[in-house]
């Protein structure tokens, strides 16, 4: 179980769009603090041992592994419905 602190945001395709472009992603912050007096964000909870900070290092690398997974899973289906769109305007002569 992770902190899922990371997630990733995909460009939005409208539905009226009449040209194809190439879909993206960001990586993200889903979740972050702002203590006052810091002025940083802060991706996790204060930290007092070292065994605290190998666990809170280990859950966040999970945690940007499963949004890096994510995020090619939404491209590739990007990918394959921009490709659909293109296959589909050619075959209509556009």
């Amino acid at each position: 179980m992770g902190i899922n602190i990371f997630d990733y945001a995909i460009t939005p395709k409208l539905k009226d769009d009449d040209m194809p472009f190439p879909p993206f992603v960001y990586l993200r912050l889903q979740t972050f603090s702002n203590r006052k007096g810091f002025g940083d964000l802060l991706m996790t909870e204060q930290l007092m041992s070292d065994r605290e900070i190998d666990e809170s290092v280990t859950c966040l690398k999970r945690d940007l592994d499963r949004a890096a997974m994510r995020a090619k899973k939404a491209l590739k289906r990007a990918k394959d419905d921009e490709a659909k769109w293109l296959d589909k305007r050619r075959a209509n002569g556009n």
